[in-house]
């Protein structure tokens, strides 16, 4: 049988440590839905752009509507910090390089710029 339990959103409006304590303190904490930072981040802004609040659910939901989740956010991250690029100048070390660049998720174009970039960036120190 799968445990579910009710997610109850609490528009924290600088208090969300006081509502964690106090979920902690009753033993409700399974009750309680803390959104990821992201959220918090475009709840700013979106106030900011538009001048007027917007409820944490409101923001999450708008932002699950438009495909973000905890997993692409993750998976954003684990592409940053994939292996460096093969060092040189060479075409098949360029070649290599967007191979690689192309394997870890990123558009043709965009890992051409890449390993052309870090190429220019190799050739320039054999010169000195």
């Amino acid at each position: 049988m799968v445990n579910k339990s009710v997610k109850l959103y609490v528009d924290y409006n600088g208090c969300i440590l006081d509502t964690f304590y106090e979920a902690i303190r009753t033993n409700t904490l399974s009750n309680i839905h803390i959104p990821h930072s992201d959220v918090f981040y475009v709840k700013a802004a979106v106030e900011a752009y538009y001048g007027r609040p917007f409820t944490l659910q409101h923001v999450e939901e708008a932002m699950l509507a438009e495909g973000w989740t905890e997993e692409t956010w993750c998976n954003t991250k684990s592409k940053e910090l994939n292996m460096p690029l093969k060092k040189g100048y060479g075409k098949k070390t360029i070649s290599a390089n967007i191979r690689k660049e192309i394997a870890s998720g990123r558009p043709q174009n965009q890992a051409v710029a890449i390993a052309l970039s870090s190429a220019r960036k190799y050739k320039k120190k054999a010169k000195k």
